[in-house]
């Protein structure tokens, strides 16, 4: 049987190619299945096979599965912020994707394939195939309550729920979604919710490879954190790019106020106005920021910190989180749907608080800084998560057995 996914990027370490790798790796090598990755991109001269051997130290084919790159399906320049539709294909015009290749390639792969994996963008494309080619047609939804916003910024606060936006979104994608057999979907409630459109609304979740992450965060910390640590009551790590709908400012404004705690950031600096209270907490010694750094960097931290915090409205599960669980560290972060059907309590792997609320974000590190919130019982139930639900092997278990009820589907 043979299963193609096909995603939007030109680099396989963009995170939703490198998903769909590291899904179709476990496919490959447990279902028995041919698999190809495709990438829609916009280079010609992309080269995704030397990038593999770099990330990985081997080739694809020695993990069973290939990687076809389709240059020029994206007009250079992508997808920016700002766009004020709520249409889908307008959207996408304005990302610049180009139809007439894409319908092509798409039509190519649903003859050839059992199952076609896409990731949303490609949904309006596949209601233009004929019936027959696509039975197997499945889609991962991805629920970001802010998609669609026009632009990101302090108008978020008040102006519109995750829930109303999320429901909006839900209305623009339903027309396109009705056009697959299936969708894999990360959380319980995208489950519910997308069960609404399509008959066969499965949750499979994200994952991570424990293996993996536990063997690449032996490298050391860097110095400057166990310094840094030394003086502090509780080490909380910001990972992620700092944006305002990541919750960057109200971690660093709650971090500040509470006089308890210090803040480590990894990740790449955002345009435009940053937190009035970095360059105090910076001053204070209690800011380290490290930047962009390497993976094996990067789990080191998060094996030494207290604790993971991304406040964001943009994720499902935040990955940092799942890499968190993986050493027992508990999340703190935004009270979205999707996020509220993972963490269902307080402590439940982790705690969560209002998007923007910067007063009750203020009192949960104190709390925390001063032991009244359990910090190692929540990380503790946070493991037991990611080692029976979220990860990339029990994700690639659900998948399967997806996979193998629509052959069976078509077949009878």
């Amino acid at each position: 049987m043979r299963v193609a996914y096909v995603t939007m990027g030109d680099s396989v370490l963009r995170g939703g190619v490198k998903l769909f790798i590291e899904l179709g790796k476990r496919v490959a090598r447990k279902g028995g299945w041919e698999v190809t990755i495709f990438m829609l991109g916009t280079e010609a001269g992309a080269h995704p096979e030397r990038e593999y051997r770099e990330l990985y130290g081997r080739t694809p084919d020695d993990d069973g599965i290939s990687i076809t790159h389709v240059g020029g399906a994206i007009v250079p320049g992508g997808l920016t912020r700002g766009i004020k539709a709520l249409d889908l294909p307008t959207v996408l015009s304005k990302v610049g994707i180009n139809k007439a290749l894409v319908m092509d390639v798409l039509h190519i792969i649903a003859i050839k394939y059992d199952v076609i994996h896409l990731s949303p963008w490609y949904a309006p494309y596949v209601l233009g195939l004929p019936k027959r080619v696509r039975r197997g047609a499945v889609i991962t939804p991805l629920y970001h309550p802010y998609l669609f916003a026009p632009g990101e910024g302090p108008w978020l606060e008040g102006v519109m729920d995750p829930v109303t936006l999320g429901l909006i979104k839900l209305a623009v994608l339903s027309p396109y979604l009705r056009g697959f057999s299936a969708a894999t979907c990360s959380t319980p409630y995208e489950t519910n919710l997308f069960a609404k459109i399509i008959n066969r609304s499965v949750f499979v979740g994200e994952g991570v490879d424990i293996d993996d992450v536990r063997r690449l965060s032996r490298a050391s910390p860097p110095h400057s954190l166990i310094s840094l640590m030394d003086r502090c009551e509780l080490t909380l790590l910001y990972l992620g790019s700092r944006e305002y709908g990541k919750g960057y400012h109200h971690t660093v404004e709650a971090v500040a106020k509470s006089g308890r705690a210090c803040l480590v950031v990894i990740g790449p600096r955002a345009s435009g106005p940053q937190p009035v209270s970095e360059g105090a907490l910076r001053a204070e010694g209690r800011l380290l920021d490290l930047g962009v750094v390497d993976e094996a960097t990067k789990l080191s931290v998060i094996r030494a910190v207290d604790a993971v915090i991304l406040p964001s409205v943009y994720e499902t599960v935040p990955l940092a989180f799942l890499e968190g669980w993986v050493f027992g560290r508990p999340a703190i972060g935004a009270e979205t749907p999707t996020l509220t059907s993972v963490i269902t309590y307080q402590g439940d792997g982790g705690y969560l608080v209002k998007f923007g609320d910067v007063g009750s974000l203020t009192k949960l590190i104190n709390a925390l800084a001063k032991g009244v919130l359990p910090l190692r019982e929540a990380g503790m139930v946070g493991m037991a998560k990611v080692e029976k639900v979220f990860n990339l092997d029990a994700v690639a278990a659900r998948v399967m057995e997806l996979y193998e009820g629509l052959v069976s589907d078509a077949a009878a």
